[in-house]
């Protein structure tokens, strides 16, 4: 009983080094490709952003089919991925990716930016990002009809902004009348 119970056991402690031998191939060769952030820009609403990221291979294997296509945006679009389809050993690529940002976007948009070898299933390397969004408060005004001395005139009034505005004043010299619409 003693002896089958030690070799149970070895077989045990055997069956988890294999496990941990394998894992330790995994993680060590996933380790070796890593995406890098630079300085991450502000976005601004109703315009493309561009990101760029390093890509570095530490490992010994060179990648020549690099897949962008896993790479997801939040609160914005991927306008386009990288470019970059191959990475030597020892190697380090800047990669750029647009994003755009969609118009009164606020607070921040985020991406997650994936490298996968080919159709492999685990990705060589991942980052996410979260972008800040600048407030731009802005106003654009076009006069519909000019008021005349017997006729009155339209102006529209819009916020073309990504923040809500306050204390907005108009002025005008003479008889006026305002009427406000709810309409961004």
């Amino acid at each position: 009983v003693i002896v089958k119970l030690q070799q149970k056991m070895k077989l045990t402690h055997f069956s988890f080094a294999l496990v941990a031998f394998f894992l330790s191939i995994v993680l060590v060769s996933a380790a070796g490709v890593q995406l890098v952030q630079n300085a991450i820009p502000n976005a601004v609403h109703n315009q493309d952003v561009t990101i760029s990221l390093n890509l570095s291979n530490t490992d010994t294997t060179a990648y020549t089919a690099l897949d962008w296509t896993g790479s997801q945006a939040t609160g914005a679009a991927i306008k386009q991925l990288s470019s970059v389809t191959s990475i030597d050993a020892g190697e380090t690529k800047e990669v750029k990716f647009v994003l755009a940002v969609p118009q009164y976007a606020v607070g921040s948009v985020s991406a997650t930016f994936q490298v996968n070898n080919g159709t492999a299933v685990t990705p060589l390397a991942t980052r996410t990002l979260t972008i800040p969004v600048s407030n731009t408060p802005s106003l654009s005004t076009s006069l519909i009809s000019a008021p005349a001395s017997n006729q009155n005139g339209t102006l529209n009034v819009t916020n073309t902004g990504n923040v809500k505005l306050n204390n907005v004043e108009l002025t005008a010299s003479g008889p006026a009348t305002v009427v406000f619409s709810a309409n961004r």
